[in-house]
């Protein structure tokens, strides 16, 4: 009785797995047959449930796909981005694509268009059923002028930009007087101002032609406020230096002059180390300094900022009698008369 119950469950269990191999081998063929229909169908055609600026482009060759990204170039073409701006006055400035050379990379995205689910064999069949399932949007690829959008960037910024301003004080009559207030600067976030050019001339927008947006300010503050440098604890002269340059030719007392001028009401904040040659900055024509005589290579020469040494060498002699440290130190090569006049 146990052998007849086992051969009659194996009997079922055998028709079974041959029904589900039946199964399995049709639905192999339905989907072959399928596979091969739409491989045939759509023969240098872009395959169903694909998707470009929102709009079904299955079934269209290179050609169709050609025409209808030009279709949409040119409606992007017509659209005008406008950042605007108040402050003591409202500005605007508008970009159009034809501004920075903004164009569909056609090519790469009649490619892709193409050859998504144009694999071959196992690989094509699972793609076809995952196009049919979930439809896919293929982001078109653009080209732009960097160097033009970069120009844009800087003529915004021109107008938009303020450098920030620190708190600066100057000694008289033995106390701290403030003659310059801190000022907040402000900068156009050039970054994010370029990410949202580029996202309004992402797609075409039908009937709107115009896409209005605030433009992106970001406020610097800064290092040294008004109320900071009232705290710092200034109550007094500690130390000042002293230099003569007497007899000095008119190109050398004019590079004093502008280098001092760096230098005039810095506030350096309590454990921060000063750096003569960061705040002073580029020593050449550019930037105004006239040839004067300098000691270079053991001997005197013509050189533009000649004269700069003795502002340089009159604030070491107010931070050396200040007490204050000196992280860094270097001396001419031979004495200059200038610094011995006065004593």
């Amino acid at each position: 009785m146990t052998l007849n119950k086992f051969s009659n469950y194996f009997k079922i269990l055998r028709s079974f797995l041959g029904g589900c191999f039946v199964g399995i081998f049709l639905i192999f063929l339905i989907l072959s047959g399928m596979v091969l229909f739409i491989r045939n169908k759509y023969q240098g055609k872009v395959y169903p449930g694909v998707f470009i600026f929102g709009k079904e482009v299955s079934g269209k060759s290179a050609s169709q796909l050609e025409e209808f990204l030009k279709e949409k170039e040119e409606e992007i073409k017509n659209l005008k981005v406008a950042f605007f701006w108040k402050n003591e006055e409202e500005k605007r400035w508008e970009i159009t694509p034809q501004k920075i050379d903004w164009s569909v990379d056609s090519f790469s995205t009649i490619n892709e268009a193409l050859t998504k689910g144009h694999e071959g064999g196992v690989k094509e069949v699972f793609s076809l059923y995952q196009l049919l399932l979930f439809p896919l949007e293929i982001k078109p690829n653009f080209v732009y002028s960097q160097e033009k959008l970069e120009k844009v960037l800087e003529e915004i910024a021109a107008e938009v930009d303020r450098p920030v301003q620190d708190a600066l004080f100057e000694f008289k009559g033995g106390k701290v007087v403030s003659f310059q207030v801190s000022k907040e600067g402000r900068e156009v976030d050039r970054w994010e101002v370029k990410k949202l050019i580029i996202l309004a001339f992402s797609e075409p927008r039908g009937e709107k032609y115009l896409v209005s947006l605030d433009l992106p300010v970001k406020v610097v503050e800064p290092k040294i406020t008004t109320k900071k440098s009232n705290e710092l604890g200034i109550h007094e002269l500690l130390a000042e230096g002293e230099s003569f340059f007497k007899d000095s030719i008119p190109s050398r007392v004019h590079n004093i002059i502008l280098a001092s001028s760096y230098l005039h009401g810095v506030v350096i904040p309590p454990g921060e180390v000063f750096s003569f040659a960061k705040k002073i900055g580029t020593i050449s024509a550019e930037v105004g300094y006239k040839p004067a005589y300098v000691i270079k290579n053991k001997a005197t020469v013509l050189e533009d900022g000649g004269g700069v040494c003795q502002v340089s060498t009159t604030l070491f002699r107010a931070a050396l009698n200040a007490g204050l440290p000196i992280v860094e130190r270097k001396a001419h090569y031979y004495r200059v008369g200038f610094y011995e006049q006065g004593g």
